[in-house]
């Protein structure tokens, strides 16, 4: 019997990169993550934590080694391939949640989905759908002004 494979694969990563005269690689360890599984990224300050994220979702590649999501290989994906990905695969919360502050709560979905290549006719419907799973529907028409919790609750619609 042979073993499924991982869901996420990371395997032989480093990734180079230039702080001031200093060249700096940082090494990955190999690790796999089946579906469900959940892992915590701790570190000092300057360790990789968040360059582990942006090579998991695409936005940088490795200098070496290879990382699987699922069926996509993103080190042998082209940047227009990972922007896809992105846009059809990954949900990614940054640190600053990048809404609009002018836009209402479905305003700023809207715009999202736009991005992601949703049919403009489709929008709105799945901007509310979204909203109603966090729980932020009765917001729809509200700005975004509101508390870090709602923000966040908003950026993940």
């Amino acid at each position: 019997m042979s073993a499924e494979p991982a869901d996420v694969e990371v395997s032989g990563v480093t990734v180079k990169f230039r702080a001031g005269r200093e060249r700096l690689t940082l090494n990955y360890r190999d690790f796999n993550l089946a579906a469900g599984d959940h892992a915590v990224v701790l570190g000092p300050s300057g360790s990789g934590k968040t360059t582990l994220l942006h090579l998991l979702a695409g936005l940088i590649t490795p200098a070496s080694g290879s990382i699987r999501v699922g069926t996509h290989q993103l080190d042998r994906m082209s940047e227009r391939a990972r922007d896809r990905y992105r846009a059809r695969t990954i949900g990614y919360l940054f640190q600053d949640f990048h809404l609009q502050p002018d836009f209402t709560a479905a305003e700023n979905v809207i715009l999202g989905l736009g991005l992601a290549g949703v049919p403009a006719s489709e929008r709105p419907a799945r901007a509310g759908s979204a909203l109603a799973a966090v729980d932020l529907a009765g917001h729809a028409g509200r700005p975004v002004r509101r508390s870090s919790a709602r923000r966040r609750a908003m950026s993940s619609a």
